[in-house]
């Protein structure tokens, strides 16, 4: 007994004395070409959590990682491997424990050979299958496969950053199936893309020639980046990146810069598309980005330069999501297919996509055809709060609206042009389920009809609270004209545009409640001035923001029903600062400042005050309950402060705005007080 009892100590303290030298075993560097001659047989004899060190030098063959192992280079300028052509330079399969590759320039690779996907051939440079791999630091150029001319991803967790991926191609000739991601290629993945370099790649289907059908009849989509089928996995994330000069060709070519499919939907959204730099791609379907049945979010990005048939900056099939805070500018749709129209210069939204779009900036877009800014087909889009500036196209220089509903709300549209037809701001037709309210729509012009707005086809069913000013038709209607529509123009403000304020042929027009002034030798055409109509200079405090000023007979003018009063409560002002959806309206130029707010309590006085803000014509004070159930306004003109006695017991949150010549500013800091 005495003797099994002492083994069985000897047992344990050995066990216990090989676990802590275990533990206590330190992460190898291993040295190429200092104790090994070639990186494979460094990292062949690496263990999980070593470094294989690579020195400066260029290093032939392709190599195979290896879990829990980091491959390091000296550098992308002065480390490389150079593949021999005949696979991936890089691969990397099960690799359960994270695995990372840093600092080279990877270039001559031809892509791996999956025999588990149909014998598909995958990631130029570095194919990766069920891995967990970090991707940083390096160069990948001038590789070439048919999915992943630079990179494949299958199945993995990854994390790429700081690299440079340039000059490759998915573009294998005669291939059975369609090339895709001329940059990375990534399916059914999760990961990260970050502050990468991603320029000058091509998918092809073969063919060179972008105005070329391939006879084959295969898809060449994403010439930068190209996510597919990665719905419900984890989710990726493609942030501050540069993504430029990249080229989708074939016969369907969707998103020069950036392809997403299937790979989001609107309860998961797991797609972010933000803070990145798109400029200078090139696709059929969405020059800078394309994505088909898919709801990514896609915020603060840079859209420039971009060219497509259809979405010249992002086009977008059957899906949802959020379009939030871009600026798109100086991207076309252009002529590239002959015989088929061109839509949608900065946004093309077709058949069923329909994201909210707000808060972005439109410039300086152009369509061949439909929609300079933005054009909406067969969906259903909410459009609201975004600037557009300096657009145009044939029809709707600023938005084309066609076959589709949503919303158009709070929008800044002011100087586009339709070159040669109709809607200088606006081209609306065959719409039925549409809303059109509080926009300031000014400075626009038509070679045809409605410098404004054109309205075509009961393109139109309300429209409600906007301001349309100083817009210029070359033949009629021009604050807004129609055609073959019935619809009613009700709170708005149609002043100062050139051949009529508002035009009506063949239509049905109700107009009640509208301020319809100076607007050349005739105010009507086809429509008389209905009920609470006025024709009065509306005195804007501001030929900016064009909000009326103090004792305008615009104010309190509008429609008298409750259902249509501002915010506050009080009846509704004609125009786009009045009604029930009165808000935030962007507009061109410097933003006003945000004021600062004090508050104090002494008793039961409440003293509020904020400080003047830079370019500010006035200030709006908010006011909430503690479970804000509702927010009034009290429009507080030029006074930066007030004093009140309240009620023992009243409590509220306070903020306020500033409004000014460019839009309102943003909330100041929100206060609370209870008074005791």
């Amino acid at each position: 007994m005495k003797r099994k009892f002492k083994s069985a100590i000897c047992y344990w303290g050995v066990c216990c004395l090989f676990m802590l030298s275990a533990s206590t075993v330190q992460a190898a560097v291993l040295n190429v070409p200092g104790k090994y001659a070639t990186i494979q047989s460094a990292i062949d004899d690496a263990n999980a959590g070593d470094t294989v060190q690579v020195a400066a030098g260029v290093y032939f063959g392709n190599i195979s990682l290896k879990n829990g192992v980091t491959v390091q280079g000296s550098g992308a300028e002065t480390c490389t491997i150079k593949g021999n052509g005949t696979s991936s330079v890089v691969f990397a399969n099960r690799i359960t424990q994270r695995g990372a590759i840093y600092g080279f320039t990877i270039t001559g690779g031809a892509g791996y050979v999956v025999s588990w996907s149909e014998n598909r051939i995958m990631g130029g440079g570095i194919f990766a299958d069920r891995s967990v791999l970090t991707i940083a630091n390096n160069h990948i150029t001038g590789n070439g496969s048919q999915l992943g001319g630079g990179v494949a991803l299958m199945n993995c967790d990854f994390s790429m950053s700081g690299n440079t991926i340039d000059l490759n191609s998915a573009n294998t000739a005669n291939a059975s199936s369609t090339n895709m991601g001329g940059g990375i290629y990534c399916i059914d993945s999760k990961g990260t893309l970050e502050n990468n370099t991603i320029s000058n790649n091509l998918a092809s289907s073969g063919t060179l020639n972008p105005t070329l059908v391939d006879p084959d009849g295969h898809m060449a989509p994403g010439g930068g980046i190209c996510i597919v089928f990665s719905k419900n996995v984890g989710g990726i994330d493609i942030s501050g990146n540069l993504i430029n000069g990249n080229t989708a060709t074939g016969s369907q070519y969707y998103g020069g810069g950036i392809y997403c499919y299937q790979s989001s939907n609107t309860l998961t959204n797991d797609i972010r598309i933000a803070g990145n730099t798109i400029t200078g791609n090139q696709g059929l379907d969405g020059g800078g980005i394309a994505v088909i049945q898919c709801s990514p979010i896609i915020s603060d990005n840079t859209f420039s330069g971009n060219s497509g048939h259809w979405g010249g900056g992002l086009y977008g099939f059957s899906g949802a999501g959020t379009v939030l805070n871009n600026t798109f500018s100086g991207n076309s749709a252009v002529t590239i297919r002959s015989g088929l129209n061109t839509g949608g210069g900065g946004i093309l939204c077709d058949e069923g996509y329909g994201p909210t779009i707000r808060g972005n900036t439109f410039s300086s877009n152009t369509a061949a055809d439909y929609g300079g800014g933005l054009e909406v087909y067969l969906a259903s889009a909410v459009v609201q709060e975004n600037v557009f500036d300096g657009n145009t196209a044939q029809f709707g220089g600023g938005i084309t609206i066609q076959d589709a509903g949503g919303k158009v709300e709070r929008n800044y549209i002011k100087g586009n042009q339709a070159t040669t037809q109709s809607g200088g701001g606006l081209f609306i037709s065959n719409t039925s389920l549409l809303s059109l309210k509080n926009n300031i729509i000014v400075g626009n012009s038509a070679a045809g009809y409605g410098g404004g707005i054109s309205v075509f086809n009961n393109g139109l069913p309300e429209c409600v609270n906007n301001t349309v000013a100083g817009n210029t038709a070359g033949i009629w209607g021009g604050g807004i004209h129609s055609y073959g529509s019935t619809f009613a123009a009700m709170n708005n403000i149609i002043t100062n545009n050139v051949e009529y304020g508002i035009f009506a042929e063949s239509s049905t027009l109700s107009s009640t409640y509208n301020d319809v002034f100076g607007n050349g030798e005739e105010e009507y055409y086809g429509v008389t001035a209905g009920i609470g109509s006025i024709s009065l200079l509306p005195r804007f405090s501001s030929t900016n923001t064009y909000r009326p000023a103090e004792g305008s007979p615009c104010v309190n003018a509008g429609n008298p029903d409750a259902a249509f009063d501002d915010p506050d409560g009080s009846r509704n002002d004609m125009g786009a600062y009045g009604g029930p959806l009165a808000g935030y309206i962007p507009a061109p130029g410097n933003p006003v400042s945000a004021p600062v707010l004090t508050l104090t309590v002494e008793g039961t006085r409440l003293t509020l005050s904020w400080t003047a803000s830079s370019q500010a014509e006035g200030y709006t004070l908010y006011y909430a309950p503690p479970d804000v159930s509702h927010i009034g306004s009290i429009d507080m003109g030029t006074k930066t402060g007030i004093s009140a006695v309240l009620g023992s017991g009243s409590c509220f949150y306070v903020a306020v705005k500033a409004y000014g010549g460019t839009g309102d500013s943003g909330y100041s800091n929100i206060g609370y007080s209870c008074i005791p």
